[in-house]
């Protein structure tokens, strides 16, 4: 074969992908000689005759494929790793980065193994492809792992702790991250990914950090069997995973008192997750949502196609159905729900449910003749009962309890809602942009507000309800020709209209936005509370 031949096969040779997979396998093995070829052996500190002092030293007098032994001891020094070597530390050595970089690799194919590294920005830098980080202890950091525009790098068994980020990924793809323990970072994120792809995310352990895993414009990222541990410490919040990336799977993970966030996304897989884990979706499209036992799983947004997802066989962890309904008519739903979920759906009946502790107990979405009747919702954080997009939806007979809001209404009409015992909510009835509704004959008792009215809703009766010991009875925004009448209000003793205080609000007036108030009356209220005569 002649030389351009030759030159032609080689080329082809480095162009073909990297095997992740075989990679891997021979990293879990401990088996190195595939990726760093045996040199040399260079010894920092102890006794031996010729050892080096500084770590930097014996690098700097080494060769590619060296092996750099380095014994117990501290060493202050911000080291650069410029050449392919194995560097492994004895009874794990302390760098003391003193606030500047501990170990900046440069070079392709390193390994760094057993070693304790404190007080870099950050820890260890990667800038290279195919290195190994195994089994050090990397603590109190500004960021413990930075690897920046790097590729085929294997994060492993490492315990990367109270730094102010774990492990952060920048536009670097195809990284191997595996049994690490990535925990108390309680300010910030235990791992940041931004426009970073094809990551794996296996068998690691991250336990009470702020955000433990966030997903930036990263997408076909794989997130599988690790253990999400975020008790509440400190000012953090519950965050697990906080995601808006594409095509990205979290399958067989493990949660203890976590949420995970997806917004703006699509096609990602959620898929036999486990744990008292409360999923939200926002404006997101078509997921693979199957075989989770989890808490809750919310999805909203605004458009019909961010709740198109394929979801099947998903339970709360006392076994009962998170139950999502599409595209039915006259279906009869069963009982062992915990939640119902109904999109594009007509002519439901759902009734003699308990709907609690939920994010939403129901949730209707761009339906149309649903009818929920005797039911019990309780202690559900966002609302018992969420429409949005919705008509001809009757709630009656109901007990609505101790939930943030009562029935959260946004974009429908023709809502009726009467006969319900509306109780303890931090808002009774929460209203945004609905038109021709009549709420009749309920009791609104103890509700931080009663009913709030916001943005624009239009023509609604409100007749024969009671409103008792609230802090406030109404919240009015931008809300115009509705009706008032007949109602208890417990604060009103007198023969006369009762005024009812709103708000008009005109955006961006002259970049302000300025609240003119406005009145309007129930024209004949009650001096005793409606009894039903």
């Amino acid at each position: 074969m002649n030389v351009k031949g030759i030159v032609i096969v080689i080329a082809f040779v480095l162009a073909l992908p990297v095997n992740t997979t075989y990679f891997y396998e021979k990293a879990k093995e401990n088996n190195f000689e595939e990726i760093i070829n045996n040199g040399r052996t260079l010894y920092v500190g102890g006794n031996g005759p010729g050892n080096y002092s500084r770590i930097q030293d014996a690098i700097n007098d080494a060769m590619d494929g060296d092996t750099i032994i380095v014994y117990s001891g501290i060493y202050e020094e911000n080291i650069v790793v410029d050449k392919s070597l194995k560097i492994i530390g004895i009874n794990y050595p302390l760098i003391d980065a003193c606030r500047k970089y501990g170990l900046k690799i440069l070079a392709n194919n390193c390994s760094i193994k057993g070693f304790r590294i404190y007080h870099g920005e950050p820890a260890i830098e990667i800038r290279s492809d195919n290195n190994i980080i195994e089994e050090n202890i990397i603590k109190e950091n500004g960021k413990g792992i930075l690897i920046n525009d790097a590729c085929y790098n294997l994060i492993k068994n490492n315990t990367i702790l109270r730094n102010e980020y774990g492990i952060v990924l920048s536009n670097s793809s195809f990284n191997i991250f595996i049994k690490n323990n990535i925990s108390y970072h309680i300010y910030w994120y235990g791992m940041k990914m931004h426009d970073s792809n094809h990551n794996q995310i296996i068998e690691n352990t991250f336990s009470k950090n702020f955000l433990s895993l966030e997903l930036q414009n990263s997408d076909y990222n794989i997130m599988r069997n690790n253990k999400f541990l975020l008790k509440r410490i400190g000012w953090g919040g519950k965050v697990a995973i906080y995601s808006n990336g594409n095509f990205n799977e979290l399958c067989n993970n493990t949660f203890v008192e976590c949420v995970a966030n997806f917004d703006f996304s699509s096609y990602n897989k959620l898929i036999g997750n486990y744990g008292n884990v409360r999923i939200y979706l926002w404006c997101t499209k078509n997921f693979i949502i199957q075989n989770n036992f989890v808490e809750d799983i919310s999805i909203e947004g605004y458009k019909m196609e961010h709740f198109i997802h394929e979801f099947k066989n998903n339970r709360k962890m006392d076994g009962k159905i998170i139950f999502y309904l599409r595209d039915a008519e006259n279906y009869i739903i069963p009982y062992n729900v915990s939640k119902i979920i109904l999109l594009n759906c007509s002519k439901i009946r759902i009734e003699n449910y308990s709907f609690c502790n939920n994010v939403e107990g129901i949730e209707v979405l761009f339906s149309r003749d649903i009818e929920i009747k005797n039911n019990l919702f309780k202690g559900n954080t966002e609302c018992g009962i969420y429409i949005i997009h919705s008509k001809n939806v009757s709630i009656y007979e109901n007990e609505i309890i101790d939930n943030d809001a009562g029935i959260l209404a946004g974009y429908s009409s023709t809502l009726r809602i009467v006969n319900n015992n509306i109780f303890y909510n931090e808002c009774g009835l929460k209203f945004w942009s609905n038109y021709i509704s009549i709420i009749k004959n309920n009791n609104f008792k103890k509700n931080d507000c009663g009913l709030c009215f916001w943005g624009n809703n239009l023509f609604s009766i409100i007749i024969n309800n009671n409103f008792i010991g609230h802090e406030f009875d109404t919240d009015f925004i931008n809300s115009f020709f509705n009706l008032w009448l007949r109602n208890y209000w417990d604060r009103w003793r007198l023969p006369l209209p009762k005024p009812i205080m709103t708000r008009i609000i005109i955006q961006k007036l002259f970049l302000i936005v300025p609240s003119i108030p406005w009145l309007n009356f129930d024209l004949m209220p009650r001096l005793m509370p409606y009894e039903g005569k």
